[in-house]
């Protein structure tokens, strides 16, 4: 009888010890979707409690959006001011206090308002679910059961359209360090830049004696407007042009010469 109580209870002890160093899945929420003709799919959607509301799920969206019917409806046009020209009733970025697709929220979530001409395709539609809020979770994607599945992740997703304003608007790399780019060949020549009426222009000042500019007929006063058929029409596009050519290659420029456009070929030469 000993035996056996010593037994039972190893055995139970045992199990407990199991049971106590099994791993705690993590909660996953599973999202119904519908699957549209067009191959996009759409979710049901709830904005600081008020929905739900139908949006287009894109995984391939910089920036969630929301059209004016919806901001109103949720509350979200309070505060911002009406401006004299939007272009599809745009009206900015709010952030969402409580971001909520089927189930699954997000806290803070910066959604932009505006009547996208695409969205409005599909009448019974009022936005789109981008990467703001999907970034935040690992997402699996259910053809056959027409399901996503949003399981906790540690990304915190940047603000994408800052970066990409950022990398359209500053001379900065994809980091935000300034870039620094320098001649990868001599070409025997220096500019100035001009404001026209037209724009910003460069206009040669200088030729080197005997270097590849003079040998290919460069002369003061051109206007550079073409390096191999690149604009270069501030120090930045030459520079970011001249980057790329390498010594004894090829170089076309393209100039303005008293009101006529011509063509100049040149061998870039090696040398700093």
């Amino acid at each position: 009888m000993k035996k056996t109580i010593i037994v039972v209870l190893l055995i139970a002890c045992l199990s407990s010890h199991a049971r106590a160093e099994a791993p705690v899945a993590s909660a996953a929420v599973i999202v119904p979707f519908t699957l549209l003709k067009t191959g996009h799919m759409t979710v049901p959607v709830k904005l600081n409690g008020k929905g739900p509301y139908t949006l287009i799920f894109d995984t391939g969206a910089p920036m969630s959006i929301v059209n004016n019917r919806l901001a109103r409806d949720a509350g979200l046009l309070k505060d911002k001011p009406v401006a004299l020209f939007a272009p599809f009733g745009s009206r900015g970025e709010v952030k969402v206090k409580d971001f909520e697709v089927g189930g699954q929220k997000a806290a803070d979530v910066k959604v932009a308002i505006m009547d996208h001409p695409t969205v409005e395709l599909f009448s019974k539609h009022d936005g789109i679910v981008g990467f703001p809020f999907f970034a935040r979770y690992k997402v699996t994607v259910d053809y056959q059961k027409k399901t996503l599945t949003f399981e906790p992740g540690t990304y915190n997703p940047p603000d994408v359209m800052q970066a990409m304003l950022r990398a359209i608007l500053a001379p900065e790399s994809a980091d935000g360090a300034v870039r620094v780019v320098s001649g990868g060949a001599i070409l025997g020549f220096s500019v100035n830049q001009e404001n026209r009426t037209s724009g910003p222009a460069l206009v040669v000042d200088r030729v080197y004696v005997g270097g590849p500019a003079d040998i290919g007929g460069l002369k003061k006063g051109d206007r550079l407007t073409l390096v191999n058929k690149r604009w270069t029409d501030t120090p930045a596009d030459l520079l970011e042009a001249l980057s790329t050519i390498k010594p004894n290659g090829a170089v076309q420029l393209e100039v303005e010469r008293m009101g006529k456009t011509m063509t100049l070929e040149l061998s870039g030469a090696a040398g700093l």
